[in-house]
């Protein structure tokens, strides 16, 4: 897997998450630990870079600030409590038809969603827009969205490989051992290991350490 030397705080846009998971203590405090390893610490000096989404408007998405969301995390007003993967795919659906052009800080067509499973493995779902040729176009060679290529990664991996698909730099399927997904678009992952220095992990370890003596997580 090729991963890139460096990283501008411009080439990285605000990536999506949806949290379904009940907002109880032990899940807060899951959480909090998931975002703290979803932050970009090999690149961003440890900035997070997800905006969580609480609101099933999608026009909100479309005129809102997407400032990414901090420890300790907030569940409240959360519309996404109990809701299914496919509750989630039909919004995403939604948000990319709002607006076509799409906002320049973010991608309706790729995003997170931890939910009860998340919680207890430490996972987070992967999901990106899938493509087919639409036969229906005058276009020759046009595609059209059908659904989304779905997988389950460890928290501390995420953020790697959604930087890769996010500028394009791999494709879905590289990571899952260049087998297809099955018909509602699940793929099997294949770790790719961690791209983090040694002072990188340590400093990561170093808030992971501050946030256990707060009591932010266990």
């Amino acid at each position: 897997m090729c991963f890139l030397p460096s990283l501008k705080p411009s080439q990285i846009m605000t990536g999506l998450i949806f949290i379904t998971c009940p907002s109880s203590p032990h899940n807060i405090k899951r959480l909090n630990l998931a975002f703290t390893l979803l932050r970009n610490w090999e690149y961003l000096d440890g900035a997070s870079n997800y905006y969580l989404v609480t609101s099933r408007n999608a026009y909100e998405l479309e005129v809102d600030p997407l400032n990414p969301a901090l420890v300790p995390i907030s569940l409240e007003d959360n519309a996404w409590t109990g809701a299914s993967i496919s509750d989630i795919e039909s919004y995403m659906l939604d948000v990319s038809r709002v607006d076509e052009k799409q906002r320049p800080d973010t991608d309706a067509g790729l995003f997170l969603i931890i939910d009860g499973q998340g919680v207890t493995d430490g996972t987070a779902i992967i999901l990106e827009h899938r493509y087919e040729e639409d036969e229906d176009a005058d276009e020759v060679g046009a595609e059209r969205v059908t659904g989304f290529n779905k997988v389950r990664v460890p928290w501390e991996e995420v953020n790697d490989i959604f930087v890769n698909l996010e500028i394009a730099n791999m494709n879905f399927d590289e990571f899952c051992g260049g087998e297809e997904g099955d018909e509602d678009g699940w793929f099997e992952y294949e770790s790719i290991g961690l791209d983090l220095s040694e002072e990188n992990r340590e400093a990561r370890e170093v808030e992971i350490r501050r946030l256990r003596e707060e009591g932010l997580i266990d």
